[in-house]
């Protein structure tokens, strides 16, 4: 069924229970950008957990021969990489209940411009890219299925990480040790 309607009027929307392509649209866009806030969040855990309050690194020392020393960041020590999610693929069906067209005013007011809003639900059963049911699911399925494949690499860390991390990978270096009785 397709209605016409101006932009905010009552026909305009899907009954509440509802969704439409637009929310599924962007429920994935705020699935894949919610992984990059995570991979945010693992630097700046990383940088809080190998410093100190005054932002001093917090360091190890390694006695390497009866003469020598090694002072290092702990921050060097480590494998900063994340998991990056360098793929998602998402199968549904889905069984459009509603088509309503939008009319949208240009900014320059001019004219307008015509949309179709779908209110969606989701169709039964598994199925494949090329939308048949598979398997032990054909006629049978279950509603509010999504098949979901996600594929991870691993990231490498964000340029000015990178670059913070080099200086300490840098400052590693052998050193005399302390003669304690010149203390």
């Amino acid at each position: 069924m397709v209605e016409k309607a101006n932009r905010h009027s009552e026909v305009d929307a899907p009954p509440k229970s509802m969704n439409t392509f637009s929310d599924i649209a962007r429920g994935m866009q705020h699935a894949v950008n919610t992984t990059q806030e995570i991979i945010e969040q693992h630097y700046m855990r990383l940088f809080a957990r190998y410093f100190d309050k005054n932002g001093e690194p917090l360091t190890v020392t390694f006695n390497l021969t009866p003469e020598h020393v090694v002072q290092a960041p702990l921050v060097a020590l480590i494998q900063p990489n994340a998991l990056a999610l360098e793929e998602l693929t998402l199968e549904m069906a889905i069984k459009i209940d509603q088509a309503t067209i939008k009319k949208v005013q240009t900014p320059a007011k001019d004219f307008d411009l015509e949309r179709t809003s779908f209110a969606v639900s989701f169709a039964s059963g598994k199925r494949t890219s090329a939308g048949q049911a598979t398997g032990e699911d054909a006629g049978i399925g279950e509603d509010n299925v999504i098949n979901i494949m996600m594929k991870f690499k691993q990231g490498d860390p964000p340029e000015g990480a990178a670059r913070v991390l080099d200086e300490f990978y840098k400052a590693v270096v052998m050193q005399p040790r302390e003669d304690p009785e010149k203390k």
